[in-house]
């Protein structure tokens, strides 16, 4: 049983063995929703840069919407390193799809992933967003996005954690492409660091389309393969039964 209340189909059907031209030409129009119009904020901090009280906000790398309030650009930052310290001790043991909802970790069912699973990570939901954190590099840095639920529901968007989570990894992995890990930047030359994560992500996040149809983004090139969408979801799926 796949964990989607929805039909994970429904928006892309042209993608998933429907040839109907109506439904082509509609769902081309409607299939594909800008990030930043669900996204509530983004942000990439260095925890061990804020320990020292009145210098929290040190710990903020990037932070967009740039023009949110500094207070409020330390207390998420500041939750989202609480939730991942409070819970990596519970976490040890635990099964990794784990999901922090209104302050109690709830293990999620057997989730489909297509990605790599070494990076260690959160989901946090509340009443009015869903939050993705990577802890990446040892825990020296983490990524962070939440998606507001109300735009979701307005652009018509279902969010899939395990989807944006592998979204965050392959923005991180084609940052890593062109400049290496955040290490390398950070130790060299804060400032350049904090220069080169605006220079990148921001034009990355603002070109960025998510498809309605989460399973698009989370086997991403599925649409373009040979076999057909379908078989390839049954054998992913039966694969997965088997390694885990």
């Amino acid at each position: 049983m796949l964990p989607f209340p929805y039909s994970p189909f429904a928006a892309a059907q042209h993608l998933f063995g429907y040839n109907d031209p109506k439904l082509l030409k509609d769902a081309k129009k409607t299939e594909f929703v800008k990030f930043m119009d669900i996204c509530e904020h983004f942000f990439i901090s260095h925890p061990a840069s804020g320990q020292k009280e009145g210098h929290e906000l040190e710990r903020v790398m990037l932070f967009l919407p740039a023009s949110e309030t500094l207070t409020k650009q330390m207390e998420i930052t500041g939750m989202a390193e609480a939730i991942v310290n409070f819970s990596a001790n519970i976490l040890f043991n635990q099964p990794k799809d784990t999901e922090i909802k209104n302050g109690k970790q709830q293990t999620k069912p057997l989730c489909i992933n297509g990605d790599d699973e070494s990076v260690d990570f959160r989901y946090i939901s509340s009443s009015t967003s869903k939050e993705v954190v990577l802890v990446v590099e040892n825990g020296a840095f983490f990524i962070g996005v939440s998606l507001n639920r109300k735009l979701c529901k307005q652009f018509d968007y279902c969010v899939h954690l395990p989807t944006i989570r592998a979204l965050l990894e392959r923005a991180y992995n084609a940052y890593k492409l062109f400049y290496g890990s955040f290490s390398v930047v950070f130790n060299a030359d804060l400032v350049h660091f904090k220069n080169v994560l605006d220079s990148f992500f921001a034009p990355y996040l603002q070109l960025l389309r998510v498809c309605k149809t989460p399973l698009v983004d989370l086997f991403s090139g599925v649409d373009f393969l040979p076999l057909g969408s379908l078989n390839f979801l049954e054998v992913h799926c039966l694969v997965r039964f088997f390694y885990l």
